[in-house]
């Protein structure tokens, strides 16, 4: 018998959509970071404090999608990306002068 949640597309299938809401499915995951990149937004949790503002341009992270001309901070210097990536563990900004910049 089909699932009527799943059927319908309803959202709170957690799924996505695909599969069995019952018992599971495929489920398809969207990397958040592109999106964002791509609108010029940016992500804010309500965790820690809300009034500091953390590091200028963040700390560098493996997985984070970076666009030219960003600035990040590792290793206690100041970064600023020369072309747009996604960051990969070893590709750490003091590793890869091709793609990063210290300022």
């Amino acid at each position: 018998m089909p699932h009527p949640r799943r059927d319908r597309g309803d959202p709170s299938c957690p799924t996505g959509g695909s599969g069995d809401c019952r018992s599971g499915g495929t489920t398809y995951h969207q990397p958040i970071n592109p999106l964002l990149q791509a609108y010029g937004l940016t992500l804010k949790t309500t965790t820690g404090d809300p009034d500091d503002p953390g590091e200028p341009g963040g700390t560098w992270a493996a997985g984070k999608v970076y666009a030219a001309g960003d600035q990040v901070t590792h290793g206690g210097a100041t970064y600023r990306c020369l072309q747009g990536h996604q960051a990969q563990a070893g590709w750490e900004p003091s590793n890869v002068p091709a793609l990063w910049q210290r300022v």
